[in-house]
């Protein structure tokens, strides 16, 4: 009996050596009252830039300072609006505003005023929106008032304020994207547009009496092709 005693001992105090030679280390995980978090796309979503301001430098050649807002609607649609200060647009009187003799109709008419023009439209790009970086295409109305309401004609051949306005619809492909260098966005873009532009002005008419001037309102509609970029921040 007391060999028996003596073996069951050695025999477990060599099976607990040898556990403890080659232990494994074991983990037990314990559940807590935490629940597991659901992300939603709406948190995904929440690091994305849904706001960008514009300024469109470009018009500045057009008699026109213009600041642009886009923002996002859905998916990768957003939408632009713009707003501004027209002044006078040179190049349009050169092309379009010159009379037979090759003077421009408004030469004539003095200092013209500022007036308030602005833009609206619909972007699209083609692949899914990253804080508006990308090639896109865009539809867009635009409406540019231009007068002369110092002109020395009016009172003394008529009451017509000289001046022209144009109603613009734009279709865009452009590509924006943010500079690796700092946190301003650059856009640039090429398209076609259909102008609608109503002129008003007096033209010169020579008469019995001598030269007089007649007030002269007409409308033409044309194609343009557009072309311009704008800076700005996105955020």
């Amino acid at each position: 009996m007391k060999k028996l005693l003596v073996g069951i001992f050695v025999f477990t105090a060599t099976v607990l050596v040898a556990q403890n030679g080659q232990s494994t280390k074991i983990t037990v995980f314990k559940p807590t009252n935490g629940k597991p978090e659901n992300v939603t796309k709406a948190d995904s979503l929440a690091s994305i830039e849904h706001n960008c301001i514009k300024w469109n430098y470009f018009l500045l050649g057009r008699g026109v300072f213009m600041m642009n807002y886009e923002f996002l609607i859905k998916g990768n649609l957003t939408g632009e609006i713009g707003l501004g200060l027209a002044y006078r647009d040179f190049i349009f009187e050169v092309m379009k505003g010159m009379d037979g003799n090759g003077n421009s109709y408004w030469a004539n008419d003095g200092t013209p005023t500022i007036h308030l023009c602005g833009e609206g439209g619909l972007r699209y790009y083609f692949t899914e929106l990253d804080n508006f970086e990308g090639a896109y295409v865009g539809l867009s109305l635009s409406y540019r008032p231009y007068s002369f309401p110092g002109s020395p004609n009016i009172g003394q051949y008529g009451t017509l304020i000289p001046g022209y306005n144009f109603f613009d619809t734009q279709f865009k492909i452009g590509y924006q994207y943010e500079s690796r260098y700092s946190d301003f966005t650059y856009d640039t873009y090429i398209g076609f547009g259909y102008r609608n532009a109503t002129l008003n002005y007096y033209e010169q008419s020579n008469t019995n009496y001598g030269v007089t001037y007649v007030p002269q309102t007409i409308h033409e509609s044309f194609p343009q092709f557009l072309f311009g970029a704008k800076i700005g921040y996105s955020f």
